[in-house]
């Protein structure tokens, strides 16, 4: 009796010691409570914003800080629909294609457009999360491009703008007429409930995708979010 005793007694702090190791975070829960997360919201468009020219993407980065407190990408996802070719179709149904951030960077040259920024602004990482879903969805081929997308939104297929707008959950953003800087405005106010904060100048963060802060103009929403 006294052995089985002495065996229970020498359990308990072993016990203890298990259920202290089992409440520790993982290392990988660790590496995701030290990462930010970032929406760059851009917009182009060139003199007289014809909508064959405009265009509306975005850009979520996912960064942590390395020892000296510079940024370090972990991962960047760009939403950024255009015609599988490229050409701005006024009325057709035609195929998509999700472009990089590079081939859309290309892509505004080409169309001799300027291109204005909202961000880098902190964001909930729920909504990098969606992000990446809407991606998924891109990719698949299950939807076509369509510049006036009433009738096949949000289905079948869809426009540069709710491409990005979309991905939220609720009510579909209206955006009329809207293009260029217009329609990435209004990309912005929707997702006013997943920002951490609206206004943000990091240039550390632009520069982990590869874009110069003064390559580009700035654009501000110009308010506090409450987190």
């Amino acid at each position: 009796m006294r052995r089985t005793t002495r065996c229970l007694l020498l359990g308990i702090p072993m016990l203890i010691v298990g259920a202290i190791f089992a409440l520790r975070p993982s290392a990988d829960a660790d590496e995701k409570d030290r990462s930010s997360y970032h929406v760059i919201l851009f917009a182009s468009e060139r003199e007289g914003n014809a909508p064959r020219f405009s265009h509306t993407w975005a850009t979520f980065v996912k960064s942590t800080q390395n020892e000296s407190g510079k940024p370090t990408l972990n991962e960047a996802i760009t939403i950024s629909w255009l015609p599988a070719n490229g050409v701005i179709p006024p009325l057709a149904t035609v195929p998509g294609r999700n472009f990089s951030l590079s081939e859309t960077m290309d892509w505004t040259r080409q169309m001799n457009a300027r291109v204005a920024a909202w961000g880098p602004i902190p964001v909930r990482k729920e909504l990098y999360d969606l992000a990446r879903q809407r991606k998924e969805v891109l990719e698949s081929g299950r939807l076509a491009y369509k510049m006036i997308d009433g009738r096949v939104r949000p289905d079948r297929g869809t426009n540069c703008i709710h491409a990005v707008s979309d991905m939220v959950p609720g009510s579909l953003l209206e955006t009329g007429t809207a293009h260029g800087e217009g329609g990435t405005q209004l990309v912005a106010e929707h997702f006013r409930g997943y920002l951490i904060r609206a206004e943000a100048s990091d240039p550390d963060i632009l520069a982990l995708v590869g874009i110069d802060w003064n390559s580009i103009e700035h654009r501000s929403l110009a308010a506090t979010v409450r987190r």
